[in-house]
């Protein structure tokens, strides 16, 4: 097993909170239409929110708290 050794420059003054969980609040709504008995397309648009975790670590959840999305596709309905 090898191991490394890193060095910072300036070192730190402080420790970093970092193993923080980031919690999220999601939305969706969607609507299905049967095509035919066994088939079916739907789509379903949805929202995201991304709650400040408290980590001084910036990521991507804190430039862009909210997200989009879009699904849609095909449903195979099968006992029908």
């Amino acid at each position: 097993m090898s191991s490394a050794s890193f060095f910072v420059y300036p070192p730190l003054d402080h420790s970093v909170a970092k193993d923080r969980p980031q919690w999220s609040l999601t939305g969706a709504i969607g609507v299905a239409y049967d095509v035919l008995p066994q088939l079916g397309i739907y789509l379903e648009p949805g929202v995201r929110y991304y709650l400040d975790n408290g980590s001084q670590v910036q990521n991507f959840f804190k430039d862009q708290p909210f997200s989009w999305s879009l699904q849609f596709g095909v449903r195979l309905n099968i006992g029908k």
